[in-house]
């Protein structure tokens, strides 16, 4: 194998030479020189070999990491939407349930109100007729029997006594009205006057204003006005026994068995006993099958 000196540049010299013929170089520091590049070579494959080995095994490693987090949150995705899925269900569920309760309680209500429009005119003497019954039942119509005035603390003082007989004059508000029941008075109220506070007037306890609804059912609880005249029976021991017929209690509540005239609504109803609006369907929870029949009772909270 022939060399070339690096030295001056000589080619084809044999390589046993040691010195360079033309310059007298020594050659073996070259020769050793070159046999050096390939020994790094040599050394570097194995070390090259374990550096791929390790970058595929932390590549593998970080694509079964990214599958394995795509997985859960896969799963996770899949079961958070099976929970939506139940909600919805659910919710649909109840709603349709509340809309065939609503259509339910609107279809009754429409065909009640169709038969009492249609029995409007068929029947307003029997209502009438019924609605006496009712009150002779209850011990409001007194014909047969008198009863006989009571003199109560609460009642407005006698202004003048006669002389002779020994008669008291009525006052102005307080009148015997001739084409009244036995046992009735006419009270013409002021503008300042409630039911509560009438009834505290004669029969010692506001507590039985529905007492004079039941004779007024014309009259609401907060259309009390000046002039207004309203009915009032005399006897108190018959008012209690009225007033215990027609009202409940249950805890602190007092519950009034109304009973329905002959053109009543739900929403008129509603606004004879309470301030606040849309308070018919409060009516319509206490009663589920309530028809608004002229002559039914149906049962009012009382505020």
């Amino acid at each position: 194998m022939m060399t070339t000196c690096p030295i001056c540049g000589r080619e084809r010299i044999a390589s046993d030479k040691t010195q360079c013929p033309q310059c007298d170089a020594d050659l073996t520091c070259f020769k050793v020189l070159d046999s050096l590049p390939n020994e790094p070579d040599q050394l570097m494959e194995p070390a090259r070999g374990m550096t791929g080995s390790k970058n595929q095994t932390i590549l593998f490693a970080a694509i079964v990491l990214f599958l394995g987090l795509t997985t859960v949150l896969s799963v996770f995705q899949v079961h958070r939407l099976k929970g939506l899925e139940s909600r919805m269900s659910d919710l649909d569920a109840s709603f349709v349930n509340a809309m065939i309760k609503v259509n339910t309680r609107l279809e009754r209500l429409a065909h009640s109100q169709s038969n009492t429009s249609e029995g409007l005119g068929a029947r307003p003497q029997a209502a009438i007729e019924t609605k006496d019954k009712g009150e002779a039942s209850s011990g409001l119509e007194t014909t047969s029997v008198k009863c006989p005035r009571l003199k109560m603390a609460t009642e407005a003082p006698v202004t003048k006594r006669a002389t002779g007989q020994g008669l008291a004059e009525k006052s102005v508000s307080e009148k015997e009205d001739p084409t009244e029941k036995p046992g009735f008075l006419t009270y013409h109220a002021n503008v300042k006057d409630t039911l509560w506070d009438i009834s505290k007037k004669y029969y010692g306890s506001g507590d039985y204003y529905p007492v004079l609804l039941e004779h007024n059912s014309q009259l609401g609880i907060y259309d009390i006005g000046d002039a207004t005249q309203v009915r009032i029976l005399k006897n108190v021991s018959l008012v209690k026994e009225i007033y215990k017929k027609i009202t409940e209690k249950n805890g602190n509540r007092t519950y009034w068995y109304y009973t329905v005239s002959q053109g009543d609504t739900l929403s008129s109803v509603a606004n004879k006993f309470y301030r606040t609006k849309d308070m018919a369907g409060q009516i319509l929870d206490l009663n589920p099958d309530i028809a608004l029949e002229p002559g039914e009772r149906i049962k009012i909270m009382m505020e």
